[in-house]
């Protein structure tokens, strides 16, 4: 019986997440390669990016209050129809004899905007399913990153593949395909975010972010995570297309580049999610940060995509438990009374910064060099090597 409740459970939030993320890998690979390759300039790449970073933005801000005032239940599904507009109105401007740039935007806003308000109303109930399907929330979290490398494996191999082979708007009509699957997938759980279930009564974004702040051991947590927003939030917006761009010119390696993290990410996740109560805090975040500086200092050293899938795999071994104990612990240290005030929180600030990064990277490129960006990168990253995480006496 408890395994048929786990499975009913959890089996419909894993399917979704893998196919909204597949969704989403595709797209973030195929549009930013599309409007690089329609307009030739790495700003102007950089600023719709930035631009569609800047909706994600906005919609986080107002995560909390939209959850109060239309529900959970409402919020996704609302995103999964913003999500399916979006990515038709990306397909109609790039079938256009020429691409109206306004209209792009228009229409990148509308996909983006409410993504993070639906991850964070997904995520507020993780603790309520992890004691109804029995799972920790190290598990949950686990899998469900995992789930998401697997989805960037596919979704970026095969958009990568698609760009350099097909009409590059079959790649956007199959990530809208993707996410029509995840909202299949997500029915059978609106019982569990219907209106009311999530608690309401909850701290604003700036109380909560004063909150964690205080806690030393959440603000260090909280420092890691803004630090590796601003070391990664250009990946796939400018980075990675600008950097393929120089080389080989092939879309189809910056989906092998990505999908090589994915592979050894999912392994180190699993084995995270199987061992989380025997493995030390400090040592899985510190190898994490290991592990991302390793990814940007390998785009200083090669160019060859075969050494650059090679290193990146060394990226996903050590930094695939990265993001699941960072999620873990802000979950298991905040009371259930801010538990969605926090997640807007660390929301919103780390998106918040990656519009003004996107940028900041894309004039470092012109002006300078990829190289240069990725050296500043790799002793950015270093930095919160010096950062304590070890856990402190406080009990949510």
């Amino acid at each position: 019986m408890h395994l048929k409740i786990k499975t009913k459970t959890l089996l419909p939030i894993y399917l979704s997440t893998f196919f909204i993320m597949l969704s989403n890998s595709m797209m973030a690979l195929a549009l930013p390669w599309m409007v690089l390759q329609t307009t030739d300039s790495v700003l102007t790449t950089g600023t719709v990016g930035s631009i569609a970073l800047s909706a994600v933005f906005l919609g986080s801000a107002f995560s909390r209050i939209l959850i109060a005032r239309i529900g959970a239940n409402a919020l996704i599904a609302f995103a999964f129809a913003f999500n399916l507009v979006g990515i038709g109105g990306v397909i109609y401007c790039f079938s256009q004899e020429m691409l109206f740039l306004p209209l792009l935007v228009v229409f990148v806003v509308t996909y983006c905007l409410l993504d993070a308000a639906a991850n964070t109303a997904m995520e507020s109930r993780f603790p309520e399913i992890a004691r109804y399907s029995k799972a920790s929330l190290s598990e949950i979290n686990a899998v469900k990153e995992g789930l998401f490398n697997g989805s960037l494996i596919l979704g970026s191999a095969s958009a990568g593949l698609l760009l350099a082979t097909i009409d590059p708007l079959f790649v956007f009509g199959i990530a809208g395909l993707m996410t029509v699957f995840a909202l299949i997938s997500f029915l059978p759980l609106t019982g569990l975010y219907k209106r009311g279930s999530a608690q309401q009564d909850t701290l604003s974004v700036l109380s909560s972010t004063r909150w964690l702040w205080s806690q030393p051991h959440l603000r260090s947590f909280l420092i890691l995570l803004m630090m590796f927003m601003v070391s990664v939030a250009s990946l796939d917006d400018v980075l990675l297309p600008a950097f393929i761009h120089q080389t080989t010119g092939n879309p189809a390696d910056i989906g092998f580049i990505l999908a090589s993290y994915s592979v050894t990410g999912i392994m180190s996740a699993l084995f995270y999610a199987k061992y989380h109560e025997t493995l030390p805090e400090i040592w899985i975040v510190r190898a994490g940060v290991v592990g991302i500086a390793i990814f940007f200092l390998g785009l200083v050293l090669f160019t060859s995509p075969v050494f650059l899938i090679i290193n990146t795999c060394v990226t996903g071994l050590l930094s695939g438990p990265f993001w699941p104990t960072i999620s873990a612990r802000f979950m298991k240290d905040t009371p259930k009374s801010m538990r969605l005030g926090m997640l807007t929180a660390i929301s919103t600030l780390s998106i918040g910064i990656a519009p003004v990064v996107v940028i900041i990277h894309a004039w470092v490129i012109k002006v300078s060099s990829i190289k240069i960006l990725c050296l500043g990168t790799v002793i950015l990253i270093l930095t919160t090597l010096f950062l304590k995480t070890e856990k402190t006496n406080y009990d949510a």
